[in-house]
């Protein structure tokens, strides 16, 4: 067991002995809505960062007195959409919740989870998307762009209204917050809070759920269609106090333990059914019982196979980067450049990720190492190349699913991990220039990946979208 998977199976031992999931607010457990924060506050501390990240969160007044009277283009459109949708008497039998990342394919920004869900199944016959904002923009153009809500507006007015009826708030629910400060005291020694803090923390998400709760009565909504259950977590307990059907879409390969899905599970929280696009996949690490598990397989393969591309030359190397192993991967990859001149590589950072400064100079530094543009699809840039390598992404299973030559990175300290032990076998180990070499030359067929995209069977949604 990794020392992350140590890490949260600590956390949840103590959400349990502390009984954090017993205080309810409306009968809304409401530490739901704080454990990932704690949950990354001791990964931070276990890894020597600062584990008191939250201190950025600290309640502003001014911040929130500029909030309630200032609106940027987005929420201004944002408040128009949704007293629009409120005066109007339409009704949506499938509500779609977008993922926060989109990418770019050929022009067109795609929700790759949900876009050509929608387009390949009966969801389509009745249906409106949602979307936050990331990275402070929506993104244009974009597909389905008729039928997008932006959520700003809603964002804006929990957030507002939990800072300035705080008061009346932490008053009417006193016994509750002082007890979690209580326990969170106990438990989490070291790790940033305050009163204030946890009770806006609370107050906020409590708010949201709440006018996503009168939103989904008000558009008669018959189910809830959404990726990452991190991102949609407070829309989960306004659908079932609706007795709105909950779908969550898988959006990754989870190895193990994890922030989201560890621990302690309430009916509450937890979606009704859980669409997975393979077969590579562990059921227990989902926070879902399995038989909740569907394979649907991959709608977004067939958008990707009508788009055009450009195949590169055998000496381009795509290089696919994480935000915790970044410095590690890049270092290995200037080795190999540096007694590689006739290979290109293309770096790609996580879309999450932003290089420093530091890092762009050395990217810089080696003439043949290209810095690849992380908004464009990953698969839609795997398609591209004949050789991929990395550490630990599941774009690399994505890699293998799609026929690549596929390497795992040794170098520097790295430490590929695999979802299952005999999936060594379908990888070209990279210790060094001369395995990478190897790697490159080796023609030899690999024992073949289960896919981690099945193909996409229409029927299996449909069935369920009734």
């Amino acid at each position: 067991m990794s020392e992350l998977d140590e890490i949260l199976k600590l956390a949840c031992k103590k959400e349990i002995e502390g009984g954090f999931y017993d205080y309810k607010i409306n009968n809304i457990p409401v530490f739901h809505y704080l454990k990932r924060y704690y949950r990354r506050s001791l990964i931070n501390q276990a890894n020597g960062n600062d584990s008191n990240y939250g201190k950025e969160n600290r309640v502003s007044f001014w911040n929130h007195v500029k909030m309630l009277f200032c609106y940027d283009e987005y929420e201004w459109k944002s408040l128009k959409q949704i007293l629009r949708l409120c005066f109007s008497s339409m009704h949506y039998d499938n509500f779609i919740f977008a993922f926060m990342r989109k990418e770019l394919v050929n022009g067109m920004y795609v929700d790759k989870f949900t876009d050509p869900l929608i387009d390949n199944s009966n969801i389509k016959q009745s249906f409106i998307i949602f979307e936050r904002r990331f990275q402070g923009r929506h993104a244009v153009p974009r597909c389905h762009s008729e039928k997008i809500i932006y959520d700003d507006v809603l964002w804006k007015m929990a957030k507002t209204r939990a800072f300035f009826w705080g008061p009346v708030f932490n008053l009417m629910h006193k016994r509750v917050i002082d007890e979690i400060e209580k326990q969170i005291d106990k438990y989490y020694p070291g790790i940033y809070h305050t009163r204030s803090f946890t009770a806006y923390f609370i107050h906020f998400n409590y708010l949201y759920t709440k006018l996503y709760y009168r939103l989904f009565r008000k558009l008669k909504i018959k189910r809830l269609i959404a990726p990452s259950r991190a991102d949609f977590l407070q829309l989960i307990p306004a659908a079932k106090l609706n007795k709105i059907e909950v779908i969550e879409l898988q959006h990754g390969v989870s190895y193990g333990e994890s922030m989201t899905y560890s621990g302690y599970r309430d009916e509450l929280f937890i979606p009704d059914r859980f669409f997975s696009f393979g077969k590579l996949h562990l059921p227990t690490v989902y926070g879902i019982d399995e038989d909740k598990i569907q394979e649907i397989g991959w709608a977004f393969s067939a958008y990707l196979e009508s788009q055009s591309m450009e195949n590169l030359a055998d000496n381009e190397v795509l290089v696919i980067s994480e935000p915790c192993a970044s410095n590690r991967i890049l270092r290995s990859i200037v080795e190999l450049a540096e007694k590689n001149p006739s290979v290109i590589f293309h770096f790609r950072p996580h879309p999450n990720e932003k290089l420093s400064q530091e890092q762009r100079d050395v990217v810089n530094s080696v003439s043949n190492i290209i810095l690849d543009d992380n908004q464009i699809n990953i698969m839609f840039t795997i398609m591209r190349f004949q050789h991929v390598i990395g550490e630990n992404s599941t774009a690399l299973y994505e890699a293998l699913s799609l026929g690549k030559k596929v390497g795992n990175l040794y170098m520097n300290g790295l430490t590929p991990k695999y979802i299952q032990e005999d999936d060594k076998n379908c990888f070209w180990a990279i210790y060094d220039d001369i395995s990478f070499k190897t790697f490159l030359k080796e023609s030899k067929e690999l024992k073949q990946s289960k896919s981690i995209y099945s193909t996409f069977n229409p029927d299996k949604v449909n069935s369920v979208i009734v």
